[in-house]
Parts: C-alpha cells; structure tokens; sequence
C-alpha cells in the first residue's frame, strides 16, 4: 500500500511541477486576457471558471458587486470564450468575447461583442506562429431585442503589419508597419542562450520613445522581477514588479511600484488542491481591495 502512495504522491508532484494554474512565464499574471496555464486546465478538465467580484473598502464591511467574468475552454485547455458583466456606479453592461483557432490552435479571429455592437480583430502568422496581420472590423447589432446580438455586415477599419528579422542568435525583432504600410514602432526580444527572455527593447519610430524591459529569475528559472526603464535614465524604474511564489511555483502575489512607490499589492490565496480560492488586490492610493472568487466546472470523463 505504501509503495502505491509513494507513486501517487509523485505522479501528484509531477503534474504540479509540470503546470501551475497560473501562467507567469512572461510576468502578466491578473494583466493579460489569458493568464491560466493551458496544461494545467488541459490535465484537470477545466471547462470553465467564473470569478465573482466584492470590494473592501477602509471602514466599510465587504460589499458584493454585480460584476462576473466566466472563462470558456475547450480540450487543450485553450480559451474560446469569455462572458462578462462589468457595473461602472450603478449602470450595468454586458459582453461577450469568442475566440476562434486554426488548426495550429493560433488565434485567428477574436470578436467582442455588447449591446452597442461587435468589434473583431483577425490574425495571420508565418510559419514560425509569428503574428504577421492584424485588422480589426465592427459590425452593427442588427437585433431589436437588446438582450440578443446578431452581427451585422462587417466594415474594416484598420489593420496593421509585422516583419520579423533575427540579428542574433538570441535576438528577435519585430518591424510594426501601419494602415499606410509605414513602420511606427520596432520592439526586440532578446534572450540569452538557455533562452530566458532577459530584455525587451520597444522602440517608437515618430519621437523615438523608448521603453526597456529587464527580468530577472530566481534559482528555479521562475520570474522574480520585471522591470520597465527609460534607457537615458535606468537609475530609476518607470515601473517595477516583484513575483512571489511557494515551493511548487505557484504565484502567490506580486507587488507593483510606479517610479519608486507601491501602487498595486495582490495576494493569491489557493485551496489544498492548488486551485485559486480568492485574489485580494489592493489599491495602495485607496488602499480598497478587490475581492476576487474563483469556482470551477470540470469536463465529464
């Protein structure tokens, strides 16, 4: 019997070493639209997660917002849809995001759509999966119920597109041309042999902006700091955050400073199982918290 649990336990062990439910390879965990780590979902047939929303605020008790996002995921765990309802005062609204995949499981098309109509932006990739062409489109809602959406014509309104060259071994940079087919802005990867990601350089062809990003990763290869300086003036951060993590590289917070000062600190808060039970983000400015609930439903076997 023993044998068998110590085999159990390290399959467990395994799969938590192969995939955490968080995503922050790249530091935008709670930043992107997408930050749930597709293995994860995949091995624990994920179907869906919806986040529910209260707000702590100093000298109030919690009060429960009517705000809900319910992500959508299909076999590979990849996310094909997600349903939302965002409350701004006391005016509440609806949307609805879908996300179609080609056969790679690329994103091809990404639309969004709410009661005032549906805006979608299609890609287009060269062999290596590097996006090449985005447009973007709208369409009229043409339902006269407003509780339903039925997508009118479509109209372009613009689109841009990307060539990629590799200077280096470790480098990729990114050509970012506009509607016009004039370039705007050329951003550069950089990675070092093992192939972490250590600097990005963002580059703004009409006033030559320039925005660099530095990581560095702890002892296990996990994200510890992502950091955003001017080139001209690196002795202080534009904006800096710092990663935490427990033994089995779960996220279990992040600290965010702008020019010195915190402004953002969350807490990720797990069940046994490792799941997300509950996101505590604090605004340091109000110091209020937003709550965040997070409950599952799984695929049937």
């Amino acid at each position: 019997m023993l044998r068998f649990l110590h085999l159990f336990l390290a399959l467990f062990i395994s799969h938590l070493c192969l995939a955490q439910l968080i995503d922050n390879m790249k530091g935008a965990a709670f930043n992107s639209e997408m930050y749930f780590n597709e293995t994860f979902l995949k091995l624990n047939r994920v179907e869906n997660i919806t986040v529910s929303y209260a707000m702590k605020r100093t000298g109030r008790p919690i009060e429960n917002k009517p705000d809900l996002k319910i992500f959508s995921f299909n076999e590979s765990g990849q996310l094909i849809k997600i349903d939302a309802i965002t409350s701004i005062l006391s005016k509440i609204d609806s949307s609805h995001i879908a996300i179609d995949r080609n056969e790679l499981g690329l994103i091809s098309q990404r639309t969004e759509a709410s009661k005032r109509g549906f805006t979608s932006t299609l890609f287009e990739y060269d062999s290596k999966g590097n996006v090449i062409k985005t447009e973007n489109k709208t369409s009229e809602n043409e339902s006269d119920d407003k509780l339903k959406l039925i997508s009118g014509l479509q109209y372009s309104i613009n689109s841009e597109t990307y060539q990629y060259s590799e200077p280096d071994g470790v480098t990729l940079q990114k050509q970012c041309f506009n509607n016009y087919g004039l370039p705007f802005a050329t951003n550069r990867v950089i990675r070092e042999p093992s192939g972490y990601i250590v600097r990005e350089e963002n580059e703004q062809t009409i006033g030559g902006k320039s925005i660099h990003v530095l990581y560095s990763y702890n002892e296990h290869g996990w994200i510890s700091e992502k950091k955003s300086i001017n080139p001209q003036k690196p002795e202080t951060p534009i904006r800096q955050e710092l990663f935490l993590y427990d033994k089995y590289g779960n996220l279990t917070g992040f600290k965010v400073y702008s020019n010195g000062k915190l402004i953002r600190d969350l807490e990720v808060i797990y069940t046994p199982t490792f799941f997300i039970d509950a996101v505590l983000d604090q605004d340091m400015s109000t110091k209020d918290i937003l709550i965040s609930r997070y409950t599952y439903q799984f695929k049937k076997p």
